[in-house]
């Protein structure tokens, strides 16, 4: 018994083989993956205008009560982090860091 030789190279199949649906399966399934992304950046975004706004608050005697508020969205935000929502921890922490400029500009005009 002959065996047959395929001269196509080993990846052929994985890329010409499939059908253009399970192409797009693949391509959707790597597209979320890559907006669910690990929010490290917009948590160190919160935690450094939170940060300065408490340094204003301090210099300037303000009211704590919306900062207060921008660290309850930072805990809520780590929370989603532990337990692995993603998109939740993302919204919570530009929530806060939104709250906190929104303060540190209000302490600022005054």
């Amino acid at each position: 018994m002959i065996q047959r030789v395929s001269k196509k190279p080993p990846f052929y199949r994985l890329c010409f083989g499939l059908r253009p649906l399970r192409w797009a399966l693949i391509t959707a399934v790597i597209a979320a993956q890559a907006c669910t992304s690990v929010p490290t950046q917009e948590m160190s975004d919160a935690r450094q205008s939170i940060e300065a706004a408490r340094l204003a608050a301090d210099v300037s005697g303000g009211d704590y009560s919306e900062l207060e508020r921008a660290e309850l969205l930072l805990r809520q935000a780590r929370q989603d982090l532990r337990v692995g929502n993603y998109r939740a921890a993302r919204r919570s922490a530009n929530k806060a860091r939104l709250v906190a400029s929104k303060f540190r500009q209000k302490i600022a005009a005054n």
